[in-house]
Order: C-alpha cells, then structure tokens, then sequence
C-alpha cells in the first residue's frame, strides 16, 4: 500500500511539474508589452494609455579585424548574450534599447521575448552596413527596399517592437541636402508597406546629427502631405560635456527647436565624454525643463570597445560594470518619474510648412516614385490584408494620432518562432493532460481493489487542482514596472562652468559612428 500511493503521489508530483514546466514555457512564448502608440507629439501605451519617455541605451557591438567590410553582429539573435545583459540594462532603469543592424534571416525570439519580459522595447534601424542610403550615393532602390522590408517583417510581430529609423546621419550639411528626398521616400514606402502587410502600425523616423541644417531637416520631413512624413524625429547631440548645464549645453535651443513639432522628437544618442561622464545631462533631459517637449532619449553605449563610451565590458558571460555604469546609475536615482495620459493630452501643433528650395537647402518636396517592386507590393498586398491600420493621403488635423482604431490582435504578427512554439506547447499540454488521466485511472482502479489508498490523497489524485491551488493559472506577463513608461521631475542639480565656451558643436559623438550606419 506504501509503495503504491508513494508511487502515485510521485507521478502526481512530476505532472504538475511538468504542468509548470509548460506554463512558463507557453508564457514565455508569448511575452508581450503594452505597445508604443504616437498621438502627436507624444508617445503612449495603446492599452494603459500612459504617456511613454525612452530610456534608452545604444546595443550592438561592432565587427573588428573581419575581411568583409560588410559584416556586422546582429544584437537580437544571441538569446544567451541578451540574457546576460538584459539584468544589467534593468538595473540602470532602462525601458529601451536601439540595434543598429538586424539580420532577418536569423530567429530573434529569445532576445525580443526575453526584452519583452523585462518591460524593454527594442528602437530598430533598418539599414545594415552596405544596405543604407548614403550621402554620397543617394539611391532608393528594390535592394534597399528589400533589405527595409525584411527587417519590418522578421520584428513587427513583437510587441516590444517600439519603432524603426529608415535612416541615420544621411544629411549632415547642406551640400548633400538633396539625399533627403530619397530619405523621405523611404519612410514614405515603409509606412505604405506597414499598412499594406496589414501590420500593428509601427512609427517610421529618422535619426540626424546636431548640425547647421537639421532643423531644416526636422521640417522637411514633416511637412506636406503626412502619408509621406515621418512619424518621429531622433536627434544625435554631444553637446553637454563635463560639468555643464541647460543652457551652456545648448540643450535650451534644442528644446525650443521641437517646441512646435507635431510629432515625438527625443535624443536618438547622447552622452559626450571629452571629459568624464557625470551624466548630469540626465535630470534636465527627463526634468521640467525637456520633458514637455522631448520624449527622452537613448545613450552611446551599453558596449565598451576602445572609445570609453561604454557601460560594461563583456567577455563571454562575464560582464564588468565601468565607472560611467556607477555615474549613471546614481544620476537616474535621483530622478522623480512623472507622466500624462493618453486621454488628457489634446495636440495643438501642426505639421511644418516645407523649407523653400534655395542655395542653403536643395531638396525638392517632389520625391522619388516607389521601386517598382513596392508598387506592385502595394497593389498586391492592399488587395489581400485586412488590417486595424489604416494610412490616409490627407494631412491630418493636430489631433491625429496613429493609435489603432481596433483593438483587436492581429495572428499574423506572432512571430514565426512563436507560433510554432505555441503548437508545440499546446502539444505537450495535451500530453500531460492524457499523463493525468491515465494516472487518475489507474488509482481509481486500485481504489476499488483494495479500498486502502488514503482518503484525502485519493481527493488529490482525483483533482490535481487541490494540489495545484491557484498556481496552476497561465497569467498574463506583468506589465513594465510603472517607472519605465513615465516621464520625469528632477531635482536642479548645480551648474558648473567647466565648458561653458564649446557650446552645441563640441562633440560629434562616437569615432566612426557615421560609417557605422552610412556604408
């Protein structure tokens, strides 16, 4: 009799862990964040409704010594090496990160899964070295097309995909002014194809340098016809170096720049270290001062790698942290989250009028047609989807937003990794069930044979729920913690006059960090 119901209560025993096993495993499948929605010129969570500031940090280490130019490190596709710094990225109270080059042949389930369940959201560029629109050679052709698509498609099925950049540093002074046709035309068609593919709606922007003509940029891109424009405006700025300020930074100018800008504009890098890093850029950016008018930022970088931008080093599964880890960290704590909704906000800036064509700006309004590829993508795939987004042609009122207008989840954007896995799942879950049966069977049987097996062990057999208590539920992923989907009130940190004579132009950013997106 011993043996027997210690034999049962050891089946039991592996099938609820087994049960458990499954639960975590279809959960993990299945991570999912509250996505970014844009209603003017803020960010928000579609469902929470909470107005959303990146904190963000740039993730991808570079190829060194390789023999093709070309070769770069897809930083979604090492689930282990995602998994080893996505504590890290916790612990500085980051809710973003943005990848520079994604390769869409790879599977990127764990690491975008394993983001998602830590409340991340992934900034994506499209581009790859060798696949970008460059300066010098300004083409928008069906391989960059191609290269652009591929990327949209292998990351808009999760939800954590919070944004892609079509482009990066490609207009940098007004000598090369006339390639921003042919970025625009590139947001414009990736928009197109978002909404034909019948996609959750992901925004579509640029990022450019602090120079003398990216303001003119900001406009252009978000003038005319907003079936063309962009959805968000990223800025590169280097600027608050050392013991600095709102003012000296030229930060204030930034902020006045963006004040009447009709849609998100944040820093899409910052984090100059001609002197060392203090970070006290941090509390004004997030503070009073910036946050009104810019959705936060991203900083230069997660990875050291000889340049001294870096938060850690890393070799294998070790990660060190570094002084510029400790600076920040300190800076962050002292930062007092706050935030507006969805609901409360009415936008009231329009789009921008379009910079007249002259000697200072040569960029036409007229843009480059569709590769002939996307066109008949566009007849096709319209024809075929049916999708909550839709696109207009019109310039919207103030209020427009790209907020969905279903709710309803669209099975198509699972990820091909999750959804046979979710099959997978579903399989061993049914398996178990049969296991259970079985074993409840089998003690039932014996029951009526003997009459000796214990009466409230008989009761768990017969009901695994006893046993399981409220455990054996699969919840819904906990939502990101309510800090990282906020804004900030910080308290004024004291001013310094340490380079209060290099003003806006003092840093470029990175060595070599235009060639890393512009090849």
């Amino acid at each position: 009799m011993q043996g027997s119901t210690s034999r049962a209560r050891l089946s039991m025993r592996t099938a609820i862990a087994a049960l458990a096993v499954t639960s975590f495993f279809v959960s993990t499948l299945n991570a999912a964040v509250d996505p970014i929605v844009v209603k003017g010129a803020k960010f928000f969570t579609k469902d929470g409704g909470a107005q959303f500031f990146i904190k963000g940090v740039a993730y991808q280490l570079t190829v060194t010594g390789a023999s093709d130019a070309n070769a770069y490190i897809d930083p979604l596709a090492d689930g282990v090496a995602c998994q080893r710094d996505i504590p890290y990225i916790q612990r500085l109270g980051m809710n973003a990160v943005r990848v520079y080059a994604v390769d869409p042949t790879l599977n990127h389930d764990d690491c975008m899964n394993g983001f998602a369940e830590a409340g991340i959201y992934v900034l994506a560029d499209l581009t790859a070295p060798g696949a970008a629109i460059r300066s010098d050679r300004p083409t928008w052709d069906a391989d960059l097309y191609d290269r652009f698509t591929s990327v949209v498609d292998a990351l808009q099925g999760f939800t954590n995909t919070m944004a892609f950049f079509a482009g990066n540093q490609v207009v940098d002074e007004a000598s090369n002014a006339d390639v921003a046709p042919v970025v625009k035309a590139a947001i414009r068609d990736m928009k197109r194809y978002i909404s034909a593919k019948g996609h959750r709606r992901i925004p579509v922007g640029y990022a450019s340098n602090d120079n003398s003509v990216s303001d003119t940029m900001a406009r252009y891109l978000n003038c005319g016809d907003q079936a063309d424009a962009l959805d968000f405006f990223g800025l590169t700025v280097f600027s608050w170096c050392g013991d600095s300020s709102f003012e000296q930074s030229g930060y204030d100018q930034l902020t006045q720049q963006f004040t009447s800008y009709s849609i998100p504009s944040f820093f899409a890098e910052y984090g100059c270290n001609l002197f060392d890093r203090e970070f006290e850029e941090v509390a004004t950016l997030y503070g009073p001062e910036m946050s009104p008018v810019l959705s936060g930022g991203v900083l230069w970088a997660y990875f050291e790698e000889g340049e001294d931008y870096g938060l850690v080093e890393v070799s294998g599964a070790s990660v060190s942290e570094l002084r510029d880890f400790d600076n920040l960290e300190s800076q962050i704590e002292i930062v007092i989250p706050s935030t507006g909704s969805i609901g409360a906000y009415l936008p009231s800036n329009s789009p921008a009028s379009c910079p007249t064509q002259d000697a200072s700006w040569s960029a036409t309004t007229a843009l480059p047609p569709p590769p002939s590829k996307a066109v008949v993508d566009f007849a096709t795939l319209s024809t075929d989807a049916v999708s909550p987004n839709t696109t207009g042609t019109s310039t919207p009122s103030p209020g427009a937003s790209n907020v969905p207008s279903s709710a309803a989840p669209d099975s198509r954007g699972l990820p091909t990794g999750a959804k046979a896995g979710i099959g997978v799942g579903v399989g061993v879950v049914v398996l178990i069930a049969a296991v259970i049966a079985t074993l409840v069977w089998r003690k039932r049987r014996k029951t009526l044979t003997s009459g000796t097996i214990d009466s409230n062990q008989d009761a768990v057999e017969k009901d695994p729920a006893v046993m399981l208590g409220n455990d054996n539920a699969i919840h819904e992923l906990e939502q990101p913690r309510a800090e990282m989907s906020t804004g900030w009130e910080a308290q004024e940190l004291p001013h310094g006059h340490g380079n209060s004579e290099l003003g806006r132009s003092v840093s470029k950013g990175p060595k070599g960090l235009e060639s890393r997106h512009e090849m």
